[in-house]
């Protein structure tokens, strides 16, 4: 089985970086769909490609279908359409492979583990793509595309993938709205978020280096119950919650040596490791 042609159904930030992708490295884009006319001939335009803004206009026959649209959007799309013997693939993380079977006969996954912004540049050779395949030859076919444009590629189960995106999303969604959080607090100030960079820019090289809880810093990994409470003052909702809930997740997670209040007790005993945060 080989893959040539590819019709793009999405025109959001993963269709745009794949599709470039794809094309970069020979593939053939067809056609892109989205329901919104302008966004289907904007991307369209800059992969060449034919595009429409009806589901009954997609090309058929592509080797490939390559579903680049938000999960929610999957199922309402996948009700109509069928994509016979070509291989239909989504790019979620969270959704199992098996929502496409009753779409396609030669069906799979193609998720890189990334986050995408449409007009931010994004290296793919360097970002994991995970894979998954109905069958063997599809598996081979995915596997080869994958690796395309990506030297990191690992075929993994819809199981363990979904906990990947969990993981990811701890890792990204939930660090970048502390970021936006702690640019709140200091442009508050008259400051500028850029104040903040090294210090982002250090948390994340440390972890080349250490596990992140070696790397845990902190007023919470401390045990400095003064400064806890005067942050919690300092704060409003819903931030003041955010930063009562992650402190005692941090306190939890400590040696008992590190709460001076209880030592040798911590996790047991110390008060912020109940409900008064």
């Amino acid at each position: 089985m080989k893959i040539r042609d590819i019709v793009i159904i999405g025109s959001g930030n993963v269709a745009s970086h794949l599709g470039m992708a794809l094309a970069a490295k020979g593939y053939l884009i067809q056609q892109v769909y989205s329901p919104t006319m302008d966004h289907a001939k904007s991307l369209a335009e800059d992969l060449k490609a034919d595009y429409c803004s009806e589901p009954e206009l997609i090309l058929p026959g592509a080797d490939l279908y390559l579903l680049a649209i938000s999960d929610s959007a999957i199922s309402r799309f996948l009700e109509g359409f069928n994509a016979g013997s070509s291989v239909l693939v989504h790019t979620s993380g969270g959704l199992p492979m098996n929502i496409l079977q009753s779409s396609a006969i030669n069906f799979g996954v193609l998720y890189p583990l990334m986050t995408f912004s449409k007009n931010f540049p994004v290296d793919l050779s360097v970002t994991p793509v995970c894979t998954e395949a109905s069958g063997p030859e599809v598996s081979q076919a995915l596997f080869e595309m994958a690796f395309s444009i990506s030297r990191h590629v690992f075929q993994i189960s819809s199981f363990d993938r979904a906990y990947l995106h969990l993981a990811a999303v701890f890792a990204n969604n939930f660090s970048n709205h502390m970021f936006a959080i702690a640019q709140e607090l200091t442009q508050a100030r008259g400051y500028d978020f850029n104040l903040l960079m090294p210090l982002i820019e250090k948390t994340v090289e440390k972890l080349r280096l250490l596990t992140p809880d070696k790397a845990q810093t902190g007023p919470a990994r401390r045990g400095d119950h003064e400064i806890i409470e005067k942050h919690l003052q300092m704060l409003e909702e819903p931030n003041r919650t955010i930063y009562a809930v992650l402190s005692r997740a941090i306190l939890s997670a400590c040696q008992p040596y590190d709460c001076p209040d209880n030592p040798g007790n911590f996790k047991s005993n110390c008060k912020y490791n109940q409900n008064n945060l």
